[in-house]
């Protein structure tokens, strides 16, 4: 179950850089390049913001189905979390 109280932050040792023409999600076995809806999803993750605000913040940047973008939101987040990259805690 997921709880949008919880606040998603990236793992120590994961970061994101971005270079000229590439935006990346560093991990201690090399990267993965990122999209620039990942990206911005991402860079939301801030160890400040709660994912039920990142999600909301999301939902009026972007003009597409609020639903999907709360399920791609949360699919994202999800992944990174069962690969150790990204793990959730209560404020």
């Amino acid at each position: 179950m997921i709880e949008y109280e919880k606040i998603p932050i990236l793992k120590k040792g994961v970061v994101l850089r971005e270079t000229a023409n590439r935006k990346l999600l560093l991990i201690p076995e090399g990267y993965i390049e990122l999209d620039d809806v990942s990206w911005d999803i991402l860079r939301r993750c801030d160890g400040i913001k709660k994912l039920g605000e990142i999600i909301e913040e999301l939902k009026s940047a972007y003009t597409g189905d609020p639903k999907i973008i709360e399920e791609d939101t949360l699919q994202l987040l999800m992944e990174l979390k069962k690969e150790c990259l990204l793990d959730f805690f209560s404020s």
